[in-house]
C-alpha cells in the first residue's frame, strides 16, 4: 500500500505547528522536500541491498514480473516507454519459462511464437507461470571467458539440460553506431535462447509525486521515515537547525531498523 502525499503534508504541518497557515505550501515547499525524501529513501535501500541487509519482501509493492521474446542475438531490451515504468534493480531473470497466455498455461516451448528478429519483443499479453531455471549475473571478464570455461555460468560448453547454468550480463549498448535495434540497452542471455520467452523479476523505480493527490510509491510502513526526511529537507531550506537535528535522529533510528 502506497503512502498518500497528503498524509505526509498533514504530519509535517502538525510537527511544524503550521496547520491552517500558508507558511508552507505544496508548490513552494512540500513537493521539493518530498521528492528529495523519495530520492534519499532510494539511496538508503540501495545501500541496504548492497550489504545484503534487506530482503525483497520489504518492497513487495514495487516488485514486477514481465515477459519478453528474445531477439536473434539472445537479448532483450527493457524499454520504459513500452513497460510504462523505470527499472530500479534486477532481482532475477528466468529463461525456459512456463507461461500463461489468454488464461491458458503453456509449458516451455509449446506456445507458438513469431520468428525472432534483431529486436526483442515486450510481451505484455503473456504472464510468467514458472521456470526451472534462473540466470546468474556474470561479470564482463567472466562473460568473455564463458566459451572456453565450462565452470562459468552461461557457458555453452555444457550441453546436458540437467547441468546447464544460464547467465546474463548487465544491460549494454551494442549498437556501436550501427543501430540494429531501436532500444539500445539490452540484456544478453547465455547459452543462446534466441527467439524464446524470458521473464525478469525487478523492482520498479518509485515515481516521485508531482501533485499533492499523488501517492509516494513506498510501503505504508515507511510513512514515518518519509515524514522525517521531508522535515529534514524543509528544515534545511528554512535554516532551522532544530528541525534538522530532530529529523536526523529519527532517520538514523529508522534506517538501522530497516538494515
Amino acid at each position: 500500500m502506497a503512502i498518500q502525499s497528503q498524509i505526509i503534508v498533514d504530519r509535517c504541518l502538525s510537527l511544524l505547528d503550521a496547520e491552517g497557515s500558508d507558511r508552507f505550501t505544496w508548490d513552494e515547499d512540500f513537493i521539493y522536500a518530498i521528492r528529495a525524501a523519495n530520492e534519499y529513501v532510494i539511496s538508503i535501500f540501495n545501500a541496504a541491498y548492497a550489504q545484503n541487509k534487506l530482503s525483497e519482501e520489504n518492497l513487495k509493492e514495487l516488485t514486477m514480473m514481465k515477459v519478453w521474446q528474445t531477439s536473434i542475438f539472445s537479448r532483450f531490451a527493457f524499454d520504459s516507454t513500452q513497460v510504462g515504468q523505470e527499472i530500479w534493480s534486477i532481482l532475477a531473470i528466468h529463461p525456459k519459462i512456463k507461461c500463461i497466455y489468454q488464461n491458458v498455461i503453456y509449458n516451455q516451448g509449446t506456445l507458438s511464437l513469431p520468428a525472432a528478429t534483431a529486436e526483442s519483443v515486450y510481451r505484455n499479453d503473456i504472464s510468467f507461470r514458472d521456470s526451472n531455471y534462473s540466470c546468474k549475473r556474470v561479470t564482463s571478464e567472466e562473460w568473455s571467458k564463458r566459451n572456453i570455461n565450462p565452470l562459468i555460468a552461461g557457458s555453452p560448453l555444457i550441453t546436458c539440460a540437467d547441468f546447464i547454468t544460464y547467465g546474463y550480463i548487465d544491460p549494454t549498448d551494442y549498437t556501436n553506431g550501427y543501430p540494429l535495434v531501436n532500444s539500445k540497452f539490452e540484456i544478453e542471455i547465455s547459452p543462446d535462447i534466441s527467439g524464446e520467452l524470458v521473464s525478469m523479476r525487478y523492482l520498479k523505480l518509485p515515481v516521485a509525486p508531482n501533485l499533492i493527490t499523488d501517492n509516494i510509491e513506498f510501503p505504508a510502513s515507511l510513512t514515518n521515515l518519509i515524514t522525517q526526511l521531508t522535515m529534514r529537507f524543509i528544515g534545511i531550506k528554512e535554516g532551522e537547525l532544530p528541525t534538522y537535528q530532530i529529523a536526523s535522529a529519527e532517520i538514523a533510528q529508522l534506517t538501522q531498523l530497516l538494515s
